[in-house]
């Protein structure tokens, strides 16, 4: 029991680390519409363009700028739960 738990851990631990190679797929559907209603006013077209432009992004310093410039337009509170997921998800990509 003690070596299953063990492994089940190291596999866990694995799919985390995992990284996103696309957002689209990475964000589930419920984190989906969080996202869309909480940070971009609801607006999914705007949502939509953010994850490609994300999705583009080769390096983890072009995607802080986009998430800076976010953070200013939408006033985004960088201690909200929901910025820092968009944030974390966003960051497994890297």
């Amino acid at each position: 029991d003690r070596l299953r738990a063990a492994e089940d851990k190291r596999v866990a631990d694995r799919l985390q680390e995992n990284i996103a190679s696309d957002l689209r797929t990475t964000i589930g559907i419920n984190d989906k519409f969080l996202f869309i209603n909480e940070l971009f006013d609801g607006n999914m077209r705007v949502y939509d363009e953010t994850v490609q432009k994300l999705n583009i992004c080769t390096t983890i310093a072009q995607a802080d700028l986009l998430l800076l410039d976010l953070k200013i337009v939408y006033n985004w509170d960088s201690e909200s739960p929901t910025v820092r997921k968009f944030v974390e998800l966003v960051r497994r990509k890297f």
